[in-house]
């Protein structure tokens, strides 16, 4: 049996074998929350893919299966001490999918069968075996890079493979600020859609920069747009004052020496300045911190989609943008406005592509208002929206703290508590294991056709951005957040056209489809996933095209691009010495990273061949699990 090489060390003992099978059993009569029944479907596949890569054939030996391959031939006393992802693997590689599906089944069916689970195996997406098919809603998938061997091509000497146990990466963290407003002005008595002056409420937003604790800060920046670009803010970082008294908009070309790794804080206080009705955040504002890292994920699988703290003496309305890679299966609300408060209810609104749908309002019990999948999902598919139309696009969901008003008295205190307010989306993408995510800002290529009827300097109907994607980097996503002007008196009749590539991914046409008006377009994102060709390696290019009524500051605006990659190669060339395959394997590693990231710490390991094939990799294994 030809030998099946893992691209990660083992981690844990054989004896899970026992008592995973019990733990499994146990846990099927739970009837926890969403986040926590994640988490035990997430468990359960990473226990199982522990067992496949430390159990080894002679510690299944009785099985019938093994029996029987070692009665007709299949396997030899050779690969006794192989461990079953080696022997799954090697049948995977010559093409005996069957054998591999028997075995696998046979060694998975006696951990999961009894917790009811779903399962599947695969690799390079190709499935091994796959049980209990009806897939739920929520779903666990797990993937680590593996190497194996090519089919027909004997050979002998020294192959090497190396990963990064260690590296420092050169990354952007950026933290795009939501739509978020209060109003800031008190209603006319004759008419309470006019102002008649300060309400002297402020609305306070704190941001959370959280730096990796071993980051090397380079440089940092910020800038802040409020809502109503006339009104007037404070703006404070882990309780320094930076500016005070700014107006409309402001750019911060180096915020660093207020920065620390860590946790960071910038506060934006939002107050009335000359007529317009709402202060906050009108969904431009963003903190870019460059830094160095050894931290090799610092992006992670996003679910979580965490509120900005938010205080304010008049209701509040907070719009929340939400793009995530993989298919949706599940999302859940949940706000705690704190016992600090007087508020009364929440409603709830689901928007997609700018139109927003009532979800509905409840009453706040306990500080916390909470809408379920149970009640999101048939509202969202009532509307016509599947969950499967969510995927690598955005979507929003608007938070009302008590009746909104853009106009009223100041009263009591509203708050919004970011840590312990969310929403999660559970979806099917990952990170696979080993590889490093980079983020960056993407660069302003073009812009074109100013559009001064906004009485603002900087404001065009065209702007295209480029980016370049390296061939060893597997691309992400790319975002952005717009700094952006509407005249409202347009109504339909204005021209919103965005393309990535070439490829159009949305077109309102004046007074017309095929999308409709997004009226705050403060946000827009794809992934590879959105549409083909859209993001790939090499260049790639972000067109947007606007007609009179509708421009953005792209100066001001922020585009973001992550990609991922490989923290290992696998067996490359056959050498006639090991320091030569070491060599190589280093080489290679190095080579592929580039300018991304640096390894400091790599971990090479060869194996000596004779008479075998030659090895490939590395490729993709993939457990999912759910119920």
């Amino acid at each position: 049996m030809r030998a099946f090489i893992l691209s990660l060390d083992a981690l844990i003992a054989i004896g899970m074998l026992l008592l995973l099978a019990a733990f499994l059993s146990a846990m099927q009569f739970a009837q926890p929350d969403p986040e926590t029944i994640y988490q035990r479907y997430y468990y359960a596949g990473k226990d199982l893919l522990n067992v496949l890569r430390t159990a080894k054939i002679t510690d299944v030996q009785s099985s019938p299966v093994v029996q029987g391959y070692l009665q007709q031939g299949h396997l030899g006393q050779a690969d006794l001490n192989k461990t079953l992802l080696e022997v799954i693997g090697a049948f995977w590689s010559e093409g005996n999918a069957s054998y591999a599906a028997n075995l696998t089944r046979d060694i998975a069916g006696s951990l999961l069968n009894s917790s009811g689970y779903g399962y599947r195996i695969a690799l390079d997406g190709e499935t091994i075996y796959a049980a209990n098919a009806s897939v739920n809603s929520t779903v666990a998938r797990l993937a680590t890079v593996v190497s194996g061997l090519e089919k027909g091509k004997p050979v002998s000497g020294f192959v090497a493979r190396a990963s990064a146990r260690e590296a420092t990466k050169n990354t952007s963290l950026i933290v795009m600020g939501d739509v978020i407003t209060a109003s800031v002005c008190k209603p006319k008595t004759t008419n309470p859609n006019q102002c008649s002056g300060t309400n002297s409420n402020k609305i306070n937003i704190t941001y959370r920069i959280d730096i990796p604790s071993d980051a090397n800060i380079t440089s940092a920046s910020a800038f802040i747009e409020t809502a109503w670009t006339d009104n007037l803010f404070d703006v404070y970082i882990n309780g320094q004052s930076v500016q005070g008294g700014a107006q409309g908009s402001l750019k911060l070309d180096d915020i660093k020496p207020y920065l620390n790794p860590g946790n960071n804080t910038a506060t934006v206080i939002g107050r009335y300045g000359a007529g317009g009705p709402e202060a906050g955040d009108d969904g431009a504002t963003h903190w870019v911190v460059n830094y160095t890292t050894s931290s090799l994920q610092t992006k992670g699988d996003r679910q979580r989609f965490n509120f900005q703290d938010v205080k304010s003496n008049t209701s509040i309305r907070y719009k929340l943008p939400v793009m995530v890679p993989g298919n949706v299966t599940e999302i859940q609300v949940r706000v705690n406005v704190t016992n600090q408060t007087r508020a009364k209810n929440a409603t709830l609104y689901f928007g997609w592509k700018g139109i927003d749908y009532k979800v509905g309002l409840k009453n706040i019990s306990n500080s916390l208002v909470v809408w379920n999948d149970s009640e999101i999902r048939p509202f969202v598919e009532s509307k016509g929206i599947y969950y499967s139309d969510l995927s690598s696009r955005f979507f929003w969901f608007t938070l009302d703290i008590d009746v909104y008003k853009a106009r009223e008295d100041k009263s009591y205190v509203r708050a919004i508590d970011g840590p312990t307010s969310w929403v999660d989306v559970n979806h099917t993408s990952s990170f696979p294991y080993s590889y490093i995510d980079v983020s960056a800002p993407i660069d302003l290529e073009n812009y074109a056709n100013p559009d001064s009827s906004f009485g603002s300097q900087g404001f065009y109907l065209y702007s295209r951005w480029r980016m370049n994607v390296s061939t060893a980097a597997q691309p992400l996503e790319a975002r952005w957040q717009f700094a952006w002007l509407y005249k409202t008196n347009y109504g339909n009749n204005t021209r919103q056209l965005a393309r990535a590539n070439n490829i159009t991914l949305y077109d309102h046409q004046p007074n017309d489809g095929p999308d409709p008006l997004i009226a705050e377009f403060a946000r827009f994102g794809y992934t590879p996933a959105t549409a083909a060709g859209v993001l790939a390696s090499g260049i790639n290019t972000f067109d947007l095209n606007f007609s009179a009524g509708y421009a953005v500051n792209p100066f001001n605006s922020l585009g973001a691009l992550t990609v991922l990659v490989p923290g290992s190669v696998g067996y490359g060339a056959v050498f006639a010495n090991q320091t030569a395959a070491l060599a190589d394997a280093e080489a290679r590693l190095r080579a592929m990273l580039g300018s991304l990231a640096t390894a400091t710490n790599i971990d090479v390991d060869t194996q000596s061949l004779s008479g075998v094939p030659t090895l490939w990799g590395p490729a993709l294994l993939e457990i999912t699990v759910w119920k």
